[in-house]
């Protein structure tokens, strides 16, 4: 596949130009399409092909890549695509779905004569795609990642992580729930920060470089891991970390705190029920890894 040095690419967003972008930069042919021709104009100005037809776009390349808005997307526009001549042809799909959503577009995939299908997640922000560092994961058909696992690493480093194309998708979720929990404390943090005698220009970088970042890089990890090994034995008893019945009365002050800066607390007001609801359900002694249980159970309340 890397002789033909070829990539089609449908679904121009933020993720999709960026994947469209590190191919054009790494001297590959990109086929691009997108429903608005427009937002492809940018990228024709570095060197991409813009095709009318997404059935041009997909039959221009044996490696063809999606990204679009959401699965509902995704085949609003497939279903416009006519079968695609079997020349083992790779479907690299980044668009967002749950598993059984991918199971459905899986089945369309194989309708349309496409040989594979494998499903691929970008946890990092359209700016890093492209880079060494850039870790993408990846899961379906084997063989087929492993005859594209050198033309997908233009995209960043591959990782593979089973032959279920859903694999992926929890993956994401597994991931994202963590790059979205670490954001939203952060964002409150810097709200807490710009409301205090604390901030000048520049404040925020400066704290995060000279406060967050040692604590990223040592201390919250090793007390992760903690969490880990205990949610592995079902062990939440705590002799040495915070028990719950410190921490909601930390999370208490942390709140009236927030009140008396005029600030709103939208991130600690959820965790607050939960070790709440934990509590109630006998955990005082437990630390905040036990409720990893209550968020399991959560659903059956409802």
């Amino acid at each position: 596949m890397t002789a033909e040095r070829s990539v089609s690419i449908l679904g121009l967003g933020q993720m999709g130009s960026a994947l469209a972008r590190a191919y054009v930069r790494a001297g590959w042919k990109a086929i691009v399409w997108n429903r608005s021709a427009a937002k492809a104009e940018s990228l024709v100005a570095e060197g991409a092909i813009a095709v009318k037809s997404i059935t041009e776009c997909v039959s221009a390349s044996r490696l063809v890549i999606t990204c679009l808005l959401d699965h509902k997307a995704l085949h609003e526009i497939f279903a416009n695509v006519s079968p695609h001549p079997d020349d083992g042809a790779v479907l690299v799909d980044f668009t967002s779905g749950t598993a059984a959503q991918i199971q459905e577009t899986q089945r369309m995939i194989k309708d349309l004569h496409i040989s594979a299908y494998i499903r691929g997640i970008v946890c990092t922000t359209p700016a890093y795609v492209g880079t060494p560092e850039t870790s993408l994961y990846y899961s379906g058909n084997s063989e087929a990642f492993k005859a594209i696992s050198d033309d997908i690493r233009v995209l960043g480093k591959p990782l593979y992580i089973g032959d279920d194309p859903s694999s992926a998708s929890i993956q994401e979720c597994i991931l994202v729930n963590t790059l979205f929990g670490l954001v939203a404390g952060f964002l409150q943090s810097m709200a807490v920060l710009r409301k205090s005698n604390l901030y000048s220009h520049g404040g925020a970088e400066r704290f995060l470089s000279e406060a967050i970042a040692p604590l990223l890089a040592h201390d919250y990890p090793c007390m992760l891991r903690d969490y880990a090994r205990q949610i592995d034995k079902k062990q939440y008893g705590s002799t040495e970390g915070a028990r719950l019945g410190l921490v909601v009365h930390s999370l208490e002050s942390l709140m009236q705190h927030h009140s008396e800066l005029g600030l709103a607390s939208v991130v600690l007001a959820p965790l607050q029920e939960l070790v709440k609801t934990r509590i109630a359900q006998g955990g005082a002694d437990e630390e905040l890894s036990s409720l990893v249980e209550t968020i399991s159970d959560s659903q059956k309340k409802h």
